[in-house]
């Protein structure tokens, strides 16, 4: 009994161990197929065969998990081959199968999204440029495909980096590029293109942390060692590679500013995104210190100019003296030994040798021969005073002065033979250059206590005598260019005034007064006081009128420019000239004597000259020609005038165009046996 049921027993286990496998497989499928609708992922199918096409059922599914493998392990053709079988035999035959649409659904549009990627990505490699709205493409981050996945999260650090957005940027690259890279069965290199651009952009990174650190440090110190942009420049992000420029061009703005900025001018025009506000405010420091070095560079650049030009420099003349290129500083320590040969010129040679020892600066032509300009200059210096003292000799034996053309430097070594230059200068142009020249004399032999010989004291006393009387001309001139401007203003003027004065009163006839100026500062008018018989009463000229005309000239006149005995005062005088209008006179008789002594100056004018002359007989009261009525009349004038002690000086005229004078009188007619009225 116990026999036979251990034997039975074996038997079964033998059995159970050893059926055939179909039951078996039905049951591994089926298991497989659900962790496959749980799974978004890859299952094992390795144990499970290819069903035949008839069972349908079977080979759907076996079709989709095969192709969803295949699809994860980047076999994309069989992937599709095996949905291209799903496909042919269509969605009536899956539609009932649970579970299976819905997984056929998302592998097609993982597949979809893969080519999407890889189209961007063959772009990408080509132009490094996608955006992030290109980049949402649906179900791209959910694709169990590693290379697809590391593409998209490439270029989508990519995209961040370009829109400025670092934090996003170093997230995508650091923690899902380099996660897939490094702690997944991804191969990199079977990826088209990605291991040049993980190299790349883990330079980019290193190069962004170092670039932050130097610029935070250099916003605070305002200090920089300088940086090297060149892995940040080819990006679409310029404000690393921007700032990198910057950090870079502070370490020596001299040197490196100007082409900092045309390389931050390039990396702008080509970017779309606007920059921080730190990073334009660092810019415009940038500029305005280029600018100032700039303009240093034009003030040296014109000085040198002229030194090449004249092999000197205009006192005063400004340049910079402290430059940061080499080629520049070199210029500047020329034009210093250019300028002061004697204290400077050896020392600054010195400098520029060791200058180009130690930076062995390229320099051009122009510089180079300002080089030999000025060693020349300095070996020529005992050469030039022995030519200054020949020039000297020849100088002193002319008395001051040279015939024909001569040089001399600006500057010369010895106290001695600066002061013989500046003196010769001194004599040849006393007034524009005198008084500079002896200031600057007078301080270096002060300063040097230079023991002067006889000839060159006599020279410079010589000069100053010069000097002293240019002063004076000088001091005269503006003189009398201030008194010409009030005399024009106020001499036209005061000749209204008193002609309007002088008519005001009893006066019968009206009186003119006219201004005319007279050299420089001289004042003259001329008074006409015209006779007539408006009243009849035969005056004999007009007295009052004259008080008046006198009157006013001294205090208007005289007293307003002239004080105490100046030369206005003692040669003040008043010219009275008789006229007659030319016609025939027949003579007049007078009761009264005129009293006009032979031999009476007078001064005649006509239209064709104008002399002194005398009378040739006294005139007593019998007047015979227009000649004798003119005399007459200014006599008369004379003695009226003189009265109030004016000098008078009288002369005789004639009038054209007035009516005939006569003893019946008439306009400049005098009354019968009355003396003739006379013309101021």
């Amino acid at each position: 009994m116990n026999t036979i049921l251990r034997i039975l027993t074996g038997i079964a286990f033998i059995v159970g161990t050893t059926l055939p496998s179909a039951q078996g497989q039905v049951l591994n499928f089926e298991d497989t197929w659900k962790k496959f609708l749980q799974e978004e992922k890859t299952v094992n199918i390795s144990q499970i065969a290819r069903p035949s096409k008839n069972e349908t059922y079977m080979y759907l599914r076996w079709c989709l998990m095969f192709a969803n493998n295949h699809f994860c392990a980047n076999k994309i053709e069989q992937a599709e081959e095996l949905m291209m079988e799903i496909e042919m035999i269509g969605p009536k035959a899956y539609g009932p199968i649970p579970g299976f649409a819905m997984r056929y659904d998302d592998l097609v549009a993982k597949i979809k999204a893969y080519h999407a990627v890889d189209a961007l990505w063959t772009r990408f490699l080509r132009r490094h440029d996608v955006t992030l709205r290109e980049l949402d493409i649906d179900r791209a981050t959910e694709v169990c495909e590693l290379g697809t996945l590391a593409k998209h999260r490439f270029m989508l650090a990519q995209a961040h980096f370009c829109a400025g957005d670092e934090d996003k940027a170093r997230e995508d690259f650091e923690r899902r590029v380099m996660i897939l890279a490094e702690r997944t069965s991804l191969k990199i290199e079977d990826v088209d293109g990605l291991p040049a651009e993980i190299s790349r952009f883990k330079v980019i990174f290193k190069s962004l942390t170092d670039v932050n650190l130097a610029w935070k440090d250099f916003m605070v110190t305002g200090q920089s060692i300088g940086f090297d942009p060149t892995p940040l420049e080819k990006n679409c992000n310029p404000s690393p590679a921007i700032k990198g420029h910057i950090l870079k061009a502070a370490s020596n703005v001299c040197e490196l500013g100007t082409e900092a900025l045309v390389d931050i001018d390039r990396l702008r025009s080509a970017a779309s995104q606007s920059l921080p506000r730190d990073v334009t405010d660092k810019i415009a420091w940038l500029k305005n210190q280029v600018a100032t070095y700039d303009a240093d560079l034009a003030l040296l650049d014109r000085a040198w100019k002229e030194f090449m030009t004249r092999d000197t420099l205009r006192q005063g003349i400004d340049y910079p003296h402290e430059l940061c290129r080499a080629e520049s500083q070199i210029r500047s320590w020329i034009l210093d030994g250019a300028v002061d040969p004697c204290n400077l010129g050896q020392e600054r040679l010195e400098r520029v040798k060791q200058l180009r020892a130690q930076k062995n600066p390229v320099l051009d032509a122009s510089t180079l021969s300002g080089i030999r300009k000025l060693e020349q200059r300095i070996q020529n210096l005992d050469a030039d005073i022995r030519q200054l003292d020949r020039l000297w000799a020849t100088f002193i034996a002319a008395d001051d002065t040279l015939n024909g053309s001569f040089s001399l430097l600006p500057s010369y070594c010895d106290a001695t033979a600066q002061i013989k230059a500046w003196t010769m200068l001194g004599h040849f142009d006393p007034c524009s250059a005198g008084h500079t020249l002896m200031g600057k004399i007078v301080k270096l032999r002060r300063e040097s206590g230079v023991d002067l010989a006889q000839d060159v004291v006599c020279s410079i006393s010589r000069l100053d005598a010069k000097i002293w009387d240019c002063r004076y001309w000088e001091l005269v001139a503006e003189a009398k260019r201030l008194t010409e401007a009030e005399r024009n203003t106020f001499g036209p003027l005061s000749a209204t005034v008193m002609e309007g004065e002088l008519n005001s009163g009893q006066h019968p006839c009206f009186t003119t007064v006219s201004y005319m100026p007279m050299s420089f500062v001289g004042i003259r008018y001329l008074i006409t006081a015209e006779l007539c018989e408006q009243t009849g009463d035969g005056m004999i000229g007009y007295p009052a009128l004259y008080r008046q005309m006198v009157s006013w000239v001294q205090q208007e006149v005289l007293g307003r420019y002239c004080e105490g005995r100046m030369r206005c005062t003692e040669e003040f005088y008043v010219y009275a000239e008789g006229h007659t209008e030319g016609g025939k006179f027949p003579g007049a008789r007078y009761f009264k004597d005129l009293d006009i002594p032979i031999k009476t100056p007078y001064l005649k004018n006509d239209e064709k000259e104008s002399v002194t002359l005398g009378t040739r007989k006294a005139i007593t009261t019998e007047l015979k020609s227009n000649h004798d009525l003119a005399v007459a009349r200014a006599w008369a004038a004379k003695e009226e005038l003189e009265g109030f002690g004016v000098d008078v000086i009288i002369g005789t005229g004639n009038i054209p165009n007035m009516k005939p004078a006569g003893i019946q009188g008439g306009q400049g007619g005098a009354e019968p046996g009355q003396p003739p009225h006379g013309f101021l």
